[in-house]
């Protein structure tokens, strides 16, 4: 008899609520994205690409009001500004990230949106299992 009622779990399985909280969150993401794009590309621009935007965080944020650097959920936005001093158009200026509706890192639920040289705002879903 031993074994007879087992359970698999099973990876594929996803809670239909936690979904639509995490796609609501990634709309929030994208806005808060289109918003942070509004106010950091035409920076970046008038720098001329003398430096990167790494090294230019400074005038790239300023006056940003912190509430603006929130998620969804009002846990503070993780920043990732690029490294190179010279972007096309197409590169990534800005990745902005969530921890998500758990509010924890690294897991299935985070949210991470890219903020291109452009101005244009793409998701860069990280699939996780």
């Amino acid at each position: 008899m031993a074994g007879r009622f087992q359970v698999e779990p099973r990876a594929e399985r996803r809670n239909p609520m936690q979904a639509d909280r995490t796609e609501k969150g990634r709309v929030g993401m994208k806005e808060i994205a289109r918003k942070l794009g509004v106010r950091i590309v035409p920076r970046w621009e008038a720098l001329g690409n003398t430096n990167s935007p790494m090294a230019s965080a400074t005038v790239l944020l300023e006056g940003i009001p912190p509430e603006n650097l929130q998620d969804p959920w009002g846990d503070p936005l993780d920043l990732e500004l690029s490294s190179s001093a010279t972007l096309s158009t197409d590169d990534v200026l800005l990745v902005i990230s969530s921890g998500g509706p758990d509010r924890t890192p690294d897991t299935r639920d985070d949210i991470v949106i890219e903020i291109l040289a452009n101005g244009m705002i793409q998701d860069a879903r990280k699939e996780r299992r």
